[in-house]
């Protein structure tokens, strides 16, 4: 039996929709994204580590239940690993779409 090779997704090639508030629309970021013919959501949530708790917090409060959200499901104890876009840190998440025309 082969090993499986790692599927490598270029964030940088990625198109972001900004849907975040109207203040900074770039603190939440999405993009259709399949596996295979399994339409998904990709969310892209700007975030920092609050230093005085080591929680994962979200750039815009609006957006923190999607933070929590991931760390219920993963069982995170610490903050989870980051990607780099623009200059900014994000954390994603991703989750079955509807039907891949329209973003869930």
């Amino acid at each position: 039996m082969s090993k499986p090779c790692p599927n490598i997704v270029d964030i940088d090639r990625i198109t972001w929709c900004p849907v975040g508030p109207y203040d900074d629309p770039r603190t939440h970021l999405m993009a259709p994204l399949f596996f295979g013919d399994c339409p998904m959501v990709l969310h892209a949530v700007e975030v920092f580590v609050d230093d005085d708790d080591n929680r994962m917090v979200a750039k815009s409060l609006m957006k923190q239940n999607l933070v929590y959200a991931a760390e219920m499901v993963i069982g995170a104890q610490t903050p989870l690993k980051t990607v780099v876009i623009d200059g900014r840190d994000y954390l994603l998440i991703t989750v079955p779409g509807i039907d891949g025309g329209r973003f869930s």
